[in-house]
């Protein structure tokens, strides 16, 4: 699971509504871990990226995306701060010139 593909899933989306469903499927796999024996390490990437994102949505905070991962979610905070769901001041933090 790429933040691409996930992006893809919720093309259009609110972001309250993405942020609503990130924080669902995050929960779903966190469910499905604890039930493994066996750490998953895949369903730890799915999570750690789910993670990535809603940082980036909902606090506008980089985390650990590296700056291929912001350019990719930069279509998506430029439209929520079009709508006036996500400030300025938040996206200008994330994509500091320089």
């Amino acid at each position: 699971m790429t933040i691409t593909s996930i992006l893809k899933q919720l093309e259009g989306w609110s972001r309250e509504d993405m942020i609503a469903k990130l924080q669902a499927t995050r929960h779903e796999l966190q469910s499905e871990q604890l039930k493994k024996i066996v750490p998953n390490n895949d369903l730890n990437r799915q999570i750690l990226t789910i993670n990535r994102i809603l940082g980036a949505i909902e606090m506008g905070v980089r985390g650990s995306l590296t700056k291929s991962e912001l350019q990719e979610l930069r279509p998506v905070l430029q439209h929520f701060v079009e709508n006036g769901e996500f400030s300025q001041s938040k996206f200008s933090s994330l994509y500091q010139r320089g």
